[in-house]
């Protein structure tokens, strides 16, 4: 790309308005040279697709209190550490911990390091990248006004195909092959789950 950030994102989410200018001015602010930085836009499901899209963080959050919308997939740990309670109240952006298998969608400098093209299709891309840019130093940084919604849609016939012995490969390939990599590559100590206050070492 030529443009000096790239937000990486689905494609089947649809952006907050103003999402461009809300990334445009976080980045003035929060991009420094000393310290490397993801701007996460923290993401949303609607329950029915019928849900009336919100224009605001103030409708966004009464559609969650009528459980219209709420975090994107919100049993698993692929979102949760963007701590969607602080997000409700922040008007700042605020750091949040990295843990295992934490995906959120970023901003980040067109420079960043290139997805790992081993992990293919549904699973594993997303988090295994975002698990190179802890290794490699970043901050997340939680932005507190823009946001993506998700939108109830069928499976594709390759979501289908990709849910069975393929996946199952990608996922030991992960837990077993690519932290090691990490760990040598970056050292070990370069990539600590901050979990319920207590610090996990993935180098084992």
């Amino acid at each position: 790309v030529e443009t000096p950030y790239v937000f990486l994102t689905d494609l089947d989410f649809l952006p907050s308005y103003n999402l461009y200018s809300h990334l445009k001015k976080a980045a003035e602010l929060l991009m420094t040279v000393t310290q490397q930085r993801a701007l996460v836009v923290p993401a949303f499901e609607a329950m029915e697709k019928n849900t009336i899209f919100p224009t605001d963080k103030a409708m966004l959050l009464k559609q969650m209190k009528e459980s219209f919308v709420r975090p994107f997939h919100p049993y698993f740990s692929g979102h949760t550490p963007t701590n969607y309670r602080k997000w409700v109240e922040a008007s700042d952006p605020y750091v949040t911990r990295w843990v295992k298998d934490y995906e959120p969608y970023v901003l980040v400098r067109s420079n960043v390091v290139r997805y790992d093209q081993r992990f293919m299709g549904y699973g594993f891309n997303k988090i295994s990248h975002i698990a190179e840019l802890k290794a490699q130093g970043y901050e997340f940084v939680v932005l507190p006004d823009p946001y993506l919604i998700h939108y109830p849609h069928s499976h594709s016939e390759y979501h289908l195909k990709i849910t069975g012995f393929l996946k199952q490969c990608m996922k030991h390939m992960y837990v077993k092959t690519f932290f090691d990599e990490l760990c040598a590559k970056y050292g070990r100590d370069s990539i600590k789950s901050d979990k319920k206050a207590k610090i996990k070492n993935v180098c084992l």
